[in-house]
């Protein structure tokens, strides 16, 4: 796939962007500059299914940056990136239209070999070929895979690579003060939390980049599932100090 890789491990979250972008199972992912993620997603807009729509993502994690959002020049359904030379990805939508996107450029190109300025400020890219997506994720990426974990349990994982996402579910079986804390921070982490409804709706969260404890309290939560996101919010991680998370009624 050029220079990146076509994978199904690097999770769009935040209930795809709140419910506004409904993207595809394969993602196309490649390190740039000093090791950063650049990723690039491609969906539909869930208000016209017709229109699709690019979301490059330059920093490594989605959370308080979603990156640069792209409609397609046509309206032919939704698109899946088939192939890339280099940087440049080649995309097909559903109506059979192939498009060329230029990553650097962060634009649309005419041809797989025209010449497309790259974005400035913009990233000096250093590609790192991968055939595979980096191992060492010790918690489930999906937020609608995440494992029920217990309540009142102080429970300890890792963040690695910079790109991961560690989702859990937790199951309140009445009505409680809650409050969800992430402390022992080895980096910048976040805290994100989405009540699972028949539509999940986000309720709170806390990406403050600092290694400052993450703490959300609510008063009189309802009883049911709840679905509880931790990522990385700089390019900083660690494969070897775990953060500890909690979700406590008491």
């Amino acid at each position: 796939m050029g220079d990146g890789v076509l994978t199904d491990q690097v999770g769009f979250a935040m209930a795809e962007y709140m419910h506004t972008f409904s993207g595809n199972l394969h993602t196309w992912f490649m390190y740039g500059e000093e090791g950063r993620a650049i990723i690039v997603y491609a969906g539909v807009n869930h208000i016209d299914p017709e229109q699709g729509e690019l979301i490059v993502v330059r920093k490594g994690t989605i959370w308080g940056n979603y990156g640069d959002r792209i409609k397609f020049p046509t309206r032919s359904g939704r698109p899946e990136v088939i192939d890339a030379v280099g940087k440049r990805l080649i995309i097909q939508t559903e109506m059979g239209e192939i498009f060329y996107f230029d990553v650097p450029a962060g634009k649309f190109a005419p041809s797989l070999s025209a010449t497309i300025p790259t974005m400035t400020p913009g990233p000096t890219l250093t590609p790192r070929v991968t055939s595979t997506f980096p191992s060492g994720d010790d918690v489930t990426n999906n937020m609608y895979g995440a494992n029920t974990w217990p309540i009142n349990k102080d429970l300890t994982f890792f963040i690695s690579p910079v790109v991961d996402e560690d989702w859990f579910h937790f199951f309140l079986p009445s009505t409680s003060d809650v409050v969800i804390s992430l402390r022992d921070l080895p980096a910048p982490y976040g805290l994100v939390w989405v009540y699972d409804s028949v539509v999940p709706a986000e309720w709170g969260q806390d990406i403050n980049p600092s290694l400052n404890d993450k703490l959300i309290r609510i008063q009189d939560a309802e009883a049911g599932s709840y679905l509880i996101g931790v990522v990385a919010l700089t390019d900083a991680f660690s494969s070897s100090d775990p953060y500890t998370l909690r979700f406590s009624t008491e």
